[in-house]
């Protein structure tokens, strides 16, 4: 698969003005003097993802962060004999912020599930940030910690619960950033996701999603309208165990 942006000695664009605005509301950035946001937005350039395009592959060494303007971008990691999703990110999330404190390569790899636009900021211009706002260095310090803690407790939490109940928390989870309410009281996940994407995040296969989602429709937690899953009632869906 191809990866899609590489920086080096190629023209590129400026950062739109949006880049600023969304900088501004990310946890990490919002607590920085302006000028240092201003300074550091000036580094970074617009680059258009194509479909299915990799921004990076696990392994890769790591060039550049990824400040997501449009569009959804997958993040997952490559195991011996399949992938394991391990989430989504949507416009204002950035991707990529381990370049900091990762120097043997990216952990993951990140794909465009649609034409994705980000603004991309070089890892030279990250690590300068780190040394020149004393604030910034130990925040990405933190968050990178409590990633890897998360991450560590979703492993801990997957082991404990059965497939229905981790298939239901993942529907749950993703309603809270990609959820609608509509005008019947339920919750639209506006996010086409495979059974299989849903397998890979839950630790199962597909036909344990696939049975799943049956369940959960015929007990009333959920319904299926233009293939985008409608949470009905959220209660019973998160006391499966």
């Amino acid at each position: 698969m191809r990866v899609a942006h590489r920086f080096g000695q190629r023209k590129t664009i400026a950062a739109p003005p949006s880049s600023y605005g969304l900088l501004s509301q990310h946890p990490l950035f919002s607590g920085l003097q302006e000028p240092a946001r201003k300074a550091f937005v000036a580094q970074g350039s617009l680059v258009r993802i194509p479909k299915y395009s990799l921004l990076f592959h696990q392994g890769d060494e790591i060039t550049a962060a990824y400040l997501i303007l449009e569009g959804l971008v997958k993040l997952y990691r490559d195991l011996r004999d399949s992938d394991r999703t391990l989430g989504f990110l949507y416009k204002g999330d950035m991707v990529g912020l381990d370049a900091a404190f990762a120097p043997d390569g990216h952990t993951y790899s990140a794909q465009a599930l649609g034409f994705v636009t980000v603004c991309a900021f070089p890892r030279e211009a990250i690590l300068s940030l780190v040394q020149t706002a004393p604030e910034f260095g130990p925040s990405l310090l933190r968050d990178s910690a409590r990633q890897m803690d998360e991450a560590l407790t979703e492993q801990d939490r997957l082991s404990s619960q059965s497939a229905n109940g981790r298939i239901a928390g993942k529907i749950l989870a993703l309603a809270e950033k990609f959820g609608r309410a509509d005008s019947e009281g339920g919750v639209v996940l506006q996010l086409k996701i495979t059974q299989r994407e849903m397998a890979s995040m839950a630790g199962t296969n597909r036909e344990s999603v696939c049975k799943a989602l049956l369940v959960f429709k015929r007990e009333g937690s959920i319904d299926i309208q233009d293939k985008l899953i409608v949470i009905k009632n959220k209660s019973k869906l998160a006391s499966w165990p």
